[in-house]
């Protein structure tokens, strides 16, 4: 018995290859091809459809339509094509019937994926996922930070310069420097622009009202 396949994109160029290769297949059935974004087109889909749609798009769903849609797009088999600077916010609202596709787009993809997808897998490339694997050490290392390296990934997630964050923090500008060292060593990354932009795309530039880090994974 083949899968119904409803196609979520914006815009059909490139897409015409993959519809070819699931209508070839006979595990797969597309039902139709929709504008994810257009009201009420995801509203009704049947429980059996796997819907194969962008994490862009999905994200945008969550947060811009009705709790009622929110809602059944976490009861719906979703595969999701997941872009390497969303993977993190995709999975944490992803839910149990959602399949992950990394780093696919839908003119590249394959029918072998998107199968492992529907059996629950994250799927993606071996580059892909050993970073995914060191950004999760990563943050492992930060939770084990202490409290003034915490604070000046914080400042340095907010943009401040060595010198503002020393006078933020009442630290002294040398101070600073060997801390922002040992963050970049700690959480092996490249330069302190790299750390300040790990800090921002993590959450570490939230703060709880007592000052100190409220860190959110």
């Amino acid at each position: 018995m083949s899968l119904e396949t409803l196609i979520a994109v914006r815009s059909t160029a490139g897409i015409w290859s993959l519809v070819k290769s699931l209508q070839d297949d006979a595990g797969w059935s597309v039902s139709g091809i929709v504008d994810p974004r257009a009201e009420g087109t995801l509203e009704y889909v049947p429980p059996s459809t796997a819907v194969l749609i962008s994490a862009a798009d999905v994200l945008w769903l969550l947060r811009h339509r009705s709790r009622r849609l929110a809602a059944k797009l976490l009861e719906d088999r979703l595969l999701v094509l997941v872009e390497q600077d969303n993977v993190i916010e995709t999975v944490t609202h992803g839910a149990r019937l959602w399949g992950y596709l990394l780093d696919q787009t839908f003119n590249t993809l394959a029918i072998e994926r998107l199968q492992l997808s529907v059996e629950g897998y994250l799927v993606g490339s071996a580059r892909l996922m050993r970073q995914l694997l060191l950004n999760d050490l990563r943050l492992e290392a930060a939770a084990r930070l202490v409290p003034d390296e915490l604070h000046v990934l914080h400042l340095l997630g907010i943009a401040l310069t060595n010198r503002e964050i020393a006078e933020e923090s009442g630290l002294t500008d040398a101070r600073v420097k060997i801390l922002v060292n040992h963050l970049r060593k700690k959480l092996w990354l490249r330069n302190r622009t790299a750390v300040a932009v790990f800090s921002y795309q993590h959450g570490f530039t939230q703060s709880d009202a007592g000052g100190y880090l409220a860190w959110s994974r």
